[in-house]
């Protein structure tokens, strides 16, 4: 045996040792990465595991801080209160987007229990390798008849909808015309998909027709979103259904806040406005008023049949977990079954907003379960929202470039499980913290 073999089969040997100690440790109830001496192992970048630094960290440090001068800087809360799971002692929470009060529900945990008893935890792989599950096949059954569309197809999140089928479906236009309002996903996808890309006006039809009637006889996209994410409006959806019949553009819906709440039956904004017929791509998410996790494009078979094949963020991304999807189908289910949900949802969201425009405040053009209450600059939402927190209402501040310089908020997500007295005490607050910062009436 050569010298260097030798070497060789010593350190696989030392390694073989090694993972063999560290089984024992970890049976024994010892942590593995602790030496003998409590020295913990040399990590990544030179220092011990948990400690990892890196030769590059003054690069890090430098864009730290220049996000901090730009009052950019965001951190991650230390802990989030789930809530639908918080105790009575725990604060009101009005950020989530657990519209319908979902994500608690004891049904959908059962649902989920029960995949994972027959299916396991996680998919194992993409939907094209191993992750295609049956529960992921039931789902896109019950989207697709509960939206009324051809054929639906599932992804990992809304955001992955957005950035994998804008770019396959964009690429088939000359020009894409989006809502300059549109969510960062919307945005990201059209820039990935390098077709020339034109914003209009926000839910500003003229504009857009009069970017239509420049733009030349090729094909096109306008894409917008439902509900708006932070501003809680609602899209001109039968208007736009009318420009893009006369032009001869596709139509792509992204209703990620309106589907399950808005509509009659909770198919959210097309059914809202009496227009699922001229809606060309639907695209929901599973996240939010369903209570899980997930995103789903609508459409024509054909139009599925080509993303399957062609979109980058569903062949490369691990499937979602199959007691998820057996949890938004139960919530699917509940959806049809509860309409009380939605109703409870939009008249608790009518009553606040009347309370916050009576004390003063600028809640913009909201006319859904999500209402901003406008303050204008980032350290006054940075400071309401503190207040706010104080007082016992979680919040959260909205920034540029999140929203546009001038329009940072707080944004209140409702639940329909909220009750009157306690968004009617929320708007007494909201009033006198915010007339502390020369906002509204203060009251």
């Amino acid at each position: 045996m050569k010298a260097n073999e030798g070497a060789s089969a010593d350190k696989r040997g030392r390694r073989a040792a090694d993972f063999a100690e560290t089984v024992r440790d970890a049976a024994a109830g010892r942590n593995p990465t602790v030496g003998k001496d409590g020295a913990r192992p040399t990590g990544v970048g030179g220092k011990n595991a948990g400690g990892h630094s890196s030769r590059h960290d003054a690069l890090w440090r430098e864009g730290v801080e220049e996000v901090a001068r730009q009052g950019l800087r965001r951190e991650l809360p230390s802990a989030a209160y789930h809530p639908a799971l918080s105790d009575e002692k725990a604060p009101l929470v009005l950020c989530s987007n657990d519209y319908l009060a979902l994500s608690g529900d004891p049904r959908l945990r059962d649902a989920a229990v029960r995949a994972f008893d027959e299916d396991g935890c996680g998919s194992t792989g993409s939907r094209l390798l191993s992750g295609n599950s049956r529960f992921h096949l039931e789902l896109e059954e019950e989207l697709t008849d509960f939206t009324g569309c051809e054929a639906c197809l599932l992804f990992s999140s809304g955001y992955h909808v957005n950035v994998g089928a804008i770019p396959v479906i964009a690429a088939k236009a000359e020009v894409v015309f989006s809502d300059e309002l549109n969510h960062a996903s919307v945005i990201d996808g059209c820039r990935l998909s390098r077709t020339k890309t034109v914003t209009y006006r926000h839910r500003d039809v003229n504009h857009l027709e009069s970017l239509l009637k420049r733009s030349g006889k090729g094909p096109k996209l306008i894409i917008t979103e439902g509900v708006f994410s932070m501003d809680g409006d609602v899209a001109p959806v039968a208007e736009l259904v009318e420009l893009a019949r006369a032009h001869g553009a596709i139509l792509m819906i992204d209703d990620a806040h309106g589907f399950g709440c808005l509509g009659p039956d909770g198919r959210g904004t097309p059914e809202e406005a009496g227009v699922t017929e001229g809606i060309d791509i639907y695209v929901g998410t599973l996240g939010k008023a369903m209570g899980a996790m997930g995103g789903f494009v609508g459409g024509s078979q054909a139009l599925i049949d080509y993303l399957t094949s062609t979109a980058r963020a569903l062949l490369y991304s691990t499937a979602l977990p199959p007691p998820v999807c057996a949890a938004a189908a139960e919530a699917l289910r509940i959806v049809r079954s509860e309409p009380w949900r939605r109703e409870k949802l939009r008249s608790l969201s009518d009553m606040l907003r009347r309370e916050l425009r009576t004390a003063g405040l600028d809640t913009g053009l909201s006319s859904t379960h999500i209402i901003p209450v406008i303050v204008g600059s980032g350290d006054r939402a940075l400071r309401l929202a503190r207040l706010l927190e104080e007082k016992g209402y979680l919040t959260r501040a909205i920034r540029f470039p999140t929203v546009p310089k001038g329009s940072e908020r707080i944004r209140l997500s409702l639940r329909c499980d909220f009750t009157e007295e306690a968004l009617k005490a929320l708007a007494r607050t909201l009033g006198e913290e915010a007339g502390k910062l020369g906002l509204g009436r203060g009251l």
